[in-house]
């Protein structure tokens, strides 16, 4: 309760009294209330188009009583814009921890347990004249040794012909893109 004990409250990032938090083994994760609606905003008006606590409970659940907690990092420095709010919820609410990586400077953590590249609008480095470091060798160490990697493309991605090298990675794990060009003479691609 807010109000009865303000600096317990606080220390649970508690800020409303319509704020829930699990606690376990010292380990806690706070939710609002509005966190258990799916919403719909049109201009000022906000609508609840579903109920979503039990799951949002639940992940609750899960991210205190596991005894580690997976991580998924985004990759970033590649044009990545991860503008839809929904798809991290997802990737949280499924009991991961989320945080974003530049492969480039960072390379891939030992404790990254999923990586997720959405729509990137240049191409992964390969060691060249130009480079010391290559994304495509440390993608490939990171799959051969068991990790998880989600890429998500648009039909136009592969469009300006500009990703030779992530294209090369994708064929060698089976994902091939066909360039065609329309009849209006603009090039696009598909699976």
């Amino acid at each position: 309760n807010i109000w009865e004990q303000p600096s317990l409250a606080k220390s649970y990032d508690v800020n409303s009294s319509e704020d829930i938090v699990c606690i376990f083994n010292g380990k806690h994760e706070t939710v609002s209330v509005d966190d258990f609606y799916i919403t719909e905003t049109n201009g000022s008006t906000v609508n609840y188009t579903a109920y979503n606590g039990e799951k949002i409970i639940a992940s609750c659940f899960m991210s205190v009583t596991q005894e580690d907690t997976p991580v998924c990092y985004l990759t970033i420095n590649h044009g990545e814009v991860y503008e839809d709010y929904e798809f991290v919820r997802i990737i949280t609410e499924a009991g991961y921890s989320v945080g974003t990586l530049d492969m480039y400077t960072d390379g891939i953590p030992e404790d990254c347990d999923l990586l997720v590249t959405y729509n990137p609008k240049k191409d992964f480095s390969v060691k060249n004249e130009v480079s010391n470091e290559s994304e495509i060798e440390m993608l490939e160490e990171y799959m051969s040794l068991g990790g998880k990697y989600m890429i998500f493309l648009s039909p136009d991605t592969f469009a300006s012909g500009g990703f030779e090298n992530l294209e090369g990675f994708l064929s060698s794990w089976g994902v091939e893109y066909m360039h065609e060009t329309n009849n209006d003479g603009i090039e696009a691609c598909s699976i």
